[in-house]
């Protein structure tokens, strides 16, 4: 028996994976409904379907992505690829389909349940509920996000702080809706990025990150700088950009998505990397004893993220620094390579499974 926590795509695919292995699963979501508020910029790789597992759904998809425009203060790199290299989804439409996939799987999904305190001993792990009741299960797989509530009391111990983010819902013209804009430095993005997703001909998603300045006021700023209107206002949430905790299992809890620091530190990007997680976490609990559970989980996430964690912080540091331009340049100089290059790399593994011209920016010549 498997109690998985929290209602968002990390946790439904580690109920859909176990589910679809032969495990009972039961989730609890502390909200009413899933899929409500989404915090998320939604842009994720074009492959992204299969290295969740799952069977696309093609009305999730918004729109596609053939190119980025990188703004690094008054200098811009265009980059462009005659296929689709990304995809926007919509997350509520995302979340409710892994929903319906994991109850079809035989999942048990009880909403509207706040799960407050957790207990690890030999003989189960004990869940307490905000109305007292509780769920004692072999194993439990914490899927809260950055509230790790639960996540502190197994002795997860983040490394990091979250950075402060704030995106809008836009209209305005003069973009090209397959090109995805990124602003580094600069007034647009004081610390660390601003984004503009394109959703259609005339609305996309608008977004900051940063912990300099406030991002809804600067999310403001570049509305008024690029002439776009505010269509809606969501709330500003935390983005995790420091990798997975130090140690993301305990006796009997196995930790996924941002419960377990599973986001790009590059963007923060949670979709893929959570459910990357999911499924090593479904993995580990179908073919492991409860001896061998927590060192198995703990060797293949390493295997999975720790490299490549370490390789996009060292690059998003050096995109912050006075070379980012020259790093860019580095990367995609020559016309030919600029357009093949966009085909190569692997969005959510750039370092560790894109081909050779995307790992040299780990090498001497980018720190010259």
């Amino acid at each position: 028996m498997v109690l998985v926590v929290g209602g968002g795509p990390s946790g439904l695919l580690s109920s859909y994976h176990l589910c679809k292995m032969g495990v009972d699963v039961t989730l609890l979501e502390e909200d009413s409904t899933i899929g409500e508020n989404p915090h998320c910029g939604g842009l994720v790789s074009a492959d992204f379907w299969g290295k969740l597992g799952v069977t696309p759904r093609h009305d999730v998809v918004l729109n596609h992505i053939n190119g980025f425009e990188l703004h690094i203060g008054s200098k811009s790199v265009h980059l462009l690829s005659r296929a689709p290299c990304a995809l926007v989804i919509s997350r509520s439409l995302f979340d409710k389909y892994l929903y319906e996939l994991a109850k079809d799987a035989g999942s048990k999904v009880l909403l509207g349940l706040r799960a407050e305190r957790i207990r690890a001993g030999g003989q189960g792990v004990e869940v307490k509920l905000a109305d007292n009741s509780f769920f004692k299960e072999d194993v439990v797989v914490l899927a809260e996000g950055l509230s790790r509530l639960l996540t502190l009391q197994v002795g997860g111990r983040p490394n990091g702080k979250a950075l402060p983010s704030f995106q809008a819902l836009v209209r305005g013209r003069g973009f090209d809706p397959r090109v995805a804009q990124v602003f580094l430095r600069g007034e647009m993005a004081p610390y660390y990025f601003a984004y503009f997703i394109p959703i259609s001909e005339d609305a996309g998603r608008l977004g900051v990150i940063s912990n300099k300045a406030d991002p809804s006021k600067v999310c403001e700023k570049i509305m008024r700088t690029l002439g776009f209107a505010q269509v809606k206002r969501y709330k500003k949430w935390g983005v995790w950009l420091h990798g997975p905790i130090k140690h993301p299992s305990a006796r009997g809890v196995l930790l996924v998505g941002d419960a377990g620091g599973f986001t790009k530190p590059l963007t923060g990007g949670g979709v893929v990397w959570g459910g990357v997680s999911a499924r090593i976490a479904a993995e580990a609990i179908c073919h492991s004893s409860s001896q061998d559970l927590l060192e198995n989980y703990l060797s293949l996430s390493r295997r999975t993220f720790w490299l490549e964690a370490r390789a996009q912080a060292l690059f998003r540091r050096l995109l912050l620094g006075p070379s980012s331009y020259k790093v860019l340049n580095l990367l995609f100089e020559g016309k030919g390579s600029a357009q093949n290059i966009l085909g190569e790399i692997d969005y959510d593994f750039p370092f560790s499974r894109s081909l050779p011209p995307f790992r040299c920016l780990t090498g001497k010549e980018l720190l010259k």
